[in-house]
């Protein structure tokens, strides 16, 4: 049973990007809504857009209710002032 995994609990992984201002401390700003709604969080990517004025964020997360996401990315999109947020479920199959 250990070897084929039995009983597992199955956990899906999502990538999530959330543009911020520049000035914006991104280091610790979603700490509380990542707790609160994700068993794992993981900042894999980090970038400029809009000619530097913006800063995207790529994280690895695991939500810990699927029926939290809407208030999840609610929480999200308060925090960094309302700027663009993505969230693609099963990234893991897709080469991205």
């Amino acid at each position: 049973m250990t070897r084929l995994d039995w009983f597992a609990c199955e956990m899906s992984t999502q990538k999530l990007s959330v543009q911020v201002a520049n000035e914006t401390p991104y280091d610790h700003i979603f700490d509380r809504t990542f707790l609160r709604y994700t068993n794992v969080s993981e900042l894999i990517s980090v970038g400029s857009v809009q000619n530097g004025t913006l800063t995207d964020l790529v994280y690895s997360i695991g939500m810990k209710k699927s029926n939290q996401v809407q208030d999840f990315l609610s929480e999200i999109q308060k925090l960094n002032d309302n700027n663009k947020v993505t969230l693609i479920a099963g990234y893991n199959g897709t080469d991205l």
